[in-house]
């Protein structure tokens, strides 16, 4: 069977489940509507007042399972992004740092931290983070890009790796992450 004959034919099953479905759904409700209809007054109150309680009771339990299983994922991958956080950031903030305290890495050297780190990154780092560390990484390289450009990239970055952490943003301002280890990034909120 060729795929467009293969296609025609999952579209009508796919319809003919939905309306297979919804018409279960009316029948259903049909069928209950009548034997509601069947019951005294007190046992149609009471099961109005109990179904609300109900309803929300399942949703709470569903949200809360939700939460905790997204909870303890996050649990289990945080040493592994404290990890990787740490050692990035210590390696960007070399190659900023002053060449009279320590050793910029070489280019060959950034090359081969951003292939080994960005298979951890992609599975451990949030989308923001990841987001981040692709602009980062192609402003880096780009020799056209102004260096106070890169140093703000850079920034952003570090800004989202703490959020990815639980730190808030509130209270940031442009150059203040930078200001730890910049010491004339005041001129360059100047321009």
């Amino acid at each position: 069977m060729n795929s467009k004959v293969k296609q025609i034919i999952s579209t009508i099953a796919g319809f003919a489940i939905i309306i297979g479905t919804g018409w279960l759904l009316v029948f259903a409700f049909i069928e209950l509507s009548k034997w509601y209809g069947t019951l005294s007054e007190s046992i149609q109150t009471g099961i109005i007042a109990a179904v609300p309680i109900l309803v929300v009771a399942i949703l709470g339990y569903f949200a809360n399972k939700s939460l905790e299983t997204r909870r303890s994922i996050e649990q289990a991958m945080r040493p592994k992004k404290l990890e990787l956080y740490d050692s990035f950031i210590k390696f960007i903030m070399s190659i900023f740092a002053n060449e009279s305290v320590t050793k910029r890495p070489t280019e060959k050297e950034m090359i081969k931290y951003f292939v080994t780190k960005t298979p951890e990154l992609m599975t451990f780092a949030s989308n923001e983070v990841i987001e981040k560390w692709g602009k980062m990484r192609t402003t880096l390289s780009d020799e056209s890009t102004p260096n106070e450009q890169k140093m703000f990239i850079v920034e952003e970055l570090f800004i989202s790796i703490r959020k990815d952490l639980g730190h808030s943003k509130k209270g940031f301002h442009k150059g203040d992450v930078l200001r730890l280890f910049i010491n004339d990034v005041d001129n360059y909120l100047k321009k």
